[in-house]
């Protein structure tokens, strides 16, 4: 398991942030808003994939992280 202080570095909270809005979006009988927290939800996953890639290349590149 990851430290708590380093959970923010691995995307987790967009990853949580965009299941929710996927859950928000499921209820929404709507269209319009259930496609914009659809949309929001994937430029989450998106950011949360981009900061996934940049914390192994540091990670690669200068080692782990020391306590």
């Amino acid at each position: 398991m990851m430290g708590d202080r380093f959970w923010w570095r691995e995307g987790m909270q967009y990853r949580d942030l965009a299941k929710r809005l996927r859950d928000m979006a499921r209820k929404c009988t709507l269209p319009n808003p259930q496609q914009e927290l659809l949309d929001l939800a994937q430029r989450y996953e998106s950011r949360a994939n981009d900061m996934d890639r940049s914390a192994a290349f540091v990670r690669a590149k200068f080692g782990p992280a020391h306590r």
